[in-house]
């Protein structure tokens, strides 16, 4: 994984940054403190985890007066597979976080932003802890590490080397511990619980006590047939009674109503032939109707016919009019020519002449003649109009009249239809007096019947006494209460039983399922003593490769030295010892006794050794390497450690940030970082 570009805006003291990765191999980021050089990297981490190495900051956002309302920083990476991809992530006004591959303009969709987080560290292959163990050595990690009493060493090793997974193991070993140990307290008071149950049951006398209370129960049913039966045949006969009664009672009412709608059909009947038979009277009108229609189709065309001539004859006679007034017109124009001699004709702008004016002359002599034709031809048309209009007057009136007995046939069709259907109501009223008379018979006949096989029925109860109904009905009750009370009784026996036979039962599962947790309890003791052990052995494991490259380092960078690390033999103490060695004056000292050229060197060379273990444990790689004021004070031999770094990091970046002077010429590019009214500004510059 390699970054390519960060451009930040209002984050932090940078107001508008873009740093330009891909073009800084080995480059020194310089600036006084606070300038704004480490949170360039600081941004970095934000951008891609969310998070930031020093966590120092009280707000994202630019922290001056006129506070912004929006803060964004994007970063470019390079996946191994050669994939660009583009992370942005907002803060403010429209916060959020975004990832966009190579040239596309909309983002890869994701619900959340936490959604989207983890897509982003599985396409990096790591969560924000491991990029800081494997990319960011920032201020202070190896140092707290070198400072640090023995017994903390192991925490602060477990923390660089993300021994979550057995820490994790241990908190819930001792969660497990706590959870059965409860469990098994809990069975203890079931157990006492349960015992004490069982100890207060005599389970035999109880059986013996439902066996006698299901034979009284027996009993009791017995009896309740015997009561149940007669007051059954009591209740029958009494409803036999009733039921004849009431045929009885509908038999008459039946008979009432249908004399009653007998006499109304028959009223009805009466009323309709009462009334005279108009039918003959109202066909005779029909007829002289008819005979008088007779041509109306004929007058009705020969209507129309004059309208439209009529329309014609007004259309020419217009037509007429018009040639008139323009023969009129033009003998006129002509008159006014023949007043003009020797002026300009207003229609051809020629000079008018003699020999012009009598050939006018001529002209209008002939429309003269034109003229006197068309009148006489228009009052020709005009007196043939007016006969036209006399003919249609007389044959609108003819159609008025016959529209009118055209209408009184109408009238006397929908008489003649209504005597037609007073007939019809009669046959109808008729056959429904006939049939309802049936059928009034019928249902009186089948009330008889049923009554006769009620007396019938009644006959089969005749030793059931009615008045003694209610005596047997109290004998009924008070059996059924006693049965009841019983069967609760024999319910409960039962149910006492069965729970002693349930709790018996439960017993055992308890006793069994104690003995489950008790052994599972001795294999979590064994394992709450065993896993700080295997921790300690894991890194026990680790520390020769350690010490191993730590030393390797060293020896290129402060000769005659050599640093050695011991975990405690009996891994009860968790310390690691640290031991530092000065061969060339056969000393041992601690490393708060060295100096800070020697300090820087000794921190240099253990972050670099277990940045390689971390490397090589996570399985992941990035292509740069992040070195944050690593050197207070430089020597005469800070040349071997940039030679170092170049032999043993040449195919990654190198981006070390530094306020030494010393060591601007041992970089190819240098970033220098000023602050100028609170606004970091960048300027890259090449050796």
């Amino acid at each position: 994984m390699d970054i390519i570009k960060g451009i930040y805006e209002n984050i932090f003291s940078h107001k508008n940054t873009e740093i330009p990765f891909s073009d800084l191999d080995f480059a020194l980021f310089k600036g006084h403190s606070g300038s704004g050089k480490s949170s360039i990297f600081d941004i970095m981490c934000w951008v891609l985890f969310g998070e930031t190495a020093r966590k120092k900051y009280k707000s994202i956002l630019r922290d001056i007066p006129d506070k912004p309302k929006t803060g964004k920083g994007t970063v470019d990476v390079v996946m191994d597979d050669g994939k660009k991809y583009t992370v942005t992530r907002k803060v403010g006004r429209g916060k959020g976080l975004w990832i966009y591959e190579d040239g596309a303009e909309k983002p890869i969709s994701f619900r959340t932003s936490t959604q989207t987080q983890q897509f982003i560290e599985k396409l990096l292959g790591m969560n924000f802890k491991t990029f800081l163990n494997i990319a960011y050595f920032s201020q202070g990690d190896v140092g707290k590490f070198l400072t640090s009493e023995s017994s903390e060493r192991i925490k602060v090793i477990s923390d660089l080397l993300d021994f979550e997974q057995v820490d994790d193991m241990i908190s819930k070993n001792k969660k497990d511990v706590e959870n059965i140990s409860n469990k098994i307290e809990n069975f203890k008071g079931q157990l006492v619980v349960l015992r004490g149950k069982i100890d207060g049951i005599d389970v035999k006398r109880m059986q013996r006590e439902k066996n006698m209370k299901i034979a009284a129960s027996d009993k009791t049913v017995e009896d309740l047939v015997v009561v149940s039966q007669y007051l059954d045949g009591i209740k029958i006969k009494n409803e036999i009674t009733d039921d004849i009664q009431n045929l009885k009672k509908s038999h008459n009412n039946q008979l009432t109503n249908a004399k009653h709608s007998l006499a109304q059909i028959k009223s009805t009947i009466d009323s309709l032939k009462n009334k005279k038979d108009m039918t003959p009277e109202l066909k005779e009108k029909i007829k002289v109707c008819q005979e008088k229609l007779i041509g109306y189709d004929d007058v009705r065309k020969n209507l129309n016919k004059l309208r439209d001539e009529v329309s014609e004859g007004y259309g020419e006679l217009a037509k007429h009019e018009n040639k008139l007034e323009t023969l009129k017109e033009n003998k006129k124009t002509y008159e006014d020519i023949l007043k003009m001699e020797g002026c300009e004709c207003p229609t051809c702008r020629n000079i008018v002449t003699k020999k012009n004016l009598q050939h006018i002359k001529q002209k209008i002599d002939e429309i003269s003649k034109q003229i006197d034709k068309a009148v006489i031809r228009y009052n020709e048309k005009n007196e043939q109009l007016k006969n036209k209009i006399n003919a249609r007057e007389i044959a609108d009136k003819n159609m008025e009249a016959l529209n009118r007995v055209k209408a009184y046939e109408t009238d006397l069709k929908n008489k003649l239809k209504q005597e037609e259907n007073r007939h019809e109501r009669i046959s109808e009223s008729v056959i429904q007096y006939n049939q309802f008379k049936d059928s009034s018979k019928k249902q009186l006949d089948e009330i008889k019947k049923n009554i006769v096989r009620l007396n019938h029925d009644l006959s089969y109860y005749k030793d059931y006494k009615l008045t003694d109904l209610k005596e047997y009905q109290e004998k009924y009750n008070k059996l059924e209460s006693l049965r009841i009370s019983i069967e609760k009784d024999v319910a409960l026996l039962k149910f006492q039983i069965q729970d002693y036979y349930d709790s018996v039962k439960r017993l055992k599962q308890v006793e069994d399922g104690m003995k489950v947790y008790e052994d599972e309890y001795k294999i979590i003791m064994y394992w709450k003593d065993a896993l700080p052990k295997i921790k300690i052995e894991m890194i026990d494991s680790i520390i020769p490769f350690v010490e191993s490259e730590t030393n390797k380092y060293l020896s290129q960078i402060l000769s005659g030295k050599m640093i050695k690390f011991m975990v405690d033999p009996d891994k009860a103490t968790n310390k690691l010892d640290l031991f530092i060695y000065d061969y060339e004056n056969g000393i041992e000292r601690i490393f708060e006794g060295w100096s800070g050229g020697e300090k820087d060197k000794m921190t240099l060379s253990v972050y670099l050794a277990l940045n390689k273990l971390a490397s090589l444990r996570s399985g992941k790689r990035v292509n740069f390497l992040i070195l944050d004021e690593k050197f207070s004070t430089l020597g005469d031999e800070s040349k071997n450690i940039f030679d170092m770094l170049r032999n043993e990091y040449g195919d990654r970046k190198i981006w070390m940030i530094s306020h030494v002077k010393e060591i601007d010429s041992e970089f190819k590019e240098i970033v220098n970082v000023k602050k100028i009214n609170n606004i970091s500004n960048v300027q890259i510059s090449y050796n």
